[in-house]
């Protein structure tokens, strides 16, 4: 009888003990936005379960499988299953449009792509940040930011602040993204930023996907034409 309930203790035990492990097995990341996350496929795997991704200590109940990606206005698509981690909760998050070192390069009309930026292109990590208080602060944003790559659509248009009075945007620490023209507050799921020719040097602006049913034709029109005259 003592031995039969040793095994049965043991069992529950070992059951406890793998639930922990693989806690995020069981499902996506309780209270975690998509937004706030990053794969975590490639990142380093501490016996704890814990996850070290850019730095940023990532405790396993942060963690959980999924089986699709969230783009521009909640869209999802299905995608193997993968790992992923709620980072942007732990160390405020920026995103890219592409990884490191690549910009967006219209291919035709309907089709865009991350290329390889020359070595004598390469962008500035350098970006204006708004703060609680309303002032800014000019950061490196590579650097004191998560970094995150994802494009939230296919076809949209970059803010060219330094050409149109309608593009001015301020940046938030926390990464969301006011932009005057529409009078228009996104999150990181719904832009990237990328990196445009401005002064003879190629700077991180935001490109970010319009809300096609809720503006005029000629609107759309300039939008579509300004987006494909960045690169």
């Amino acid at each position: 009888m003592m031995i039969k309930l040793h095994v049965h203790t043991f069992f529950h035990l070992y059951i406890v003990i793998f639930l922990m492990n693989t806690h995020y097995v069981l499902s996506n990341i309780p209270n975690c936005p998509f937004g706030d996350t990053v794969e975590l496929t490639d990142a380093h795997r501490l016996d704890n379960g814990s996850y070290r991704y850019e730095g940023v200590l990532v405790p396993p109940l942060l963690t959980g499988y999924y089986e699709y990606i969230e783009l521009y206005n909640g869209e999802q698509h299905e995608v193997p299953r993968h790992l992923r981690g709620c980072v942007c909760q732990i160390k405020n998050c920026f995103k890219l449009c592409c990884a490191l070192g690549k910009a967006l390069y219209r291919v035709n009309p309907e089709t865009v792509v991350c290329r390889e930026l020359s070595e004598e292109w390469k962008y500035s990590p350098y970006v204006n940040i708004t703060l609680s208080n309303g002032s800014k602060i000019l950061k490196n944003a590579l650097e004191e930011f998560v970094v995150q790559v994802g494009q939230p659509c296919e076809i949209g248009f970059i803010l060219q602040p330094h050409k149109y009075l309608d593009d001015q945007f301020n940046l938030y620490e926390n990464g969301t993204l006011w932009r005057v023209y529409g009078n228009a507050k996104l999150t990181r799921r719904d832009y990237c930023m990328t990196a445009i020719p401005i002064n003879e040097q190629f700077q991180l602006q935001p490109f970010n996907c319009p809300i096609i049913d809720s503006i005029s034709s000629t609107v759309k029109a300039n939008t579509i034409a300004k987006f494909f005259t960045f690169y």
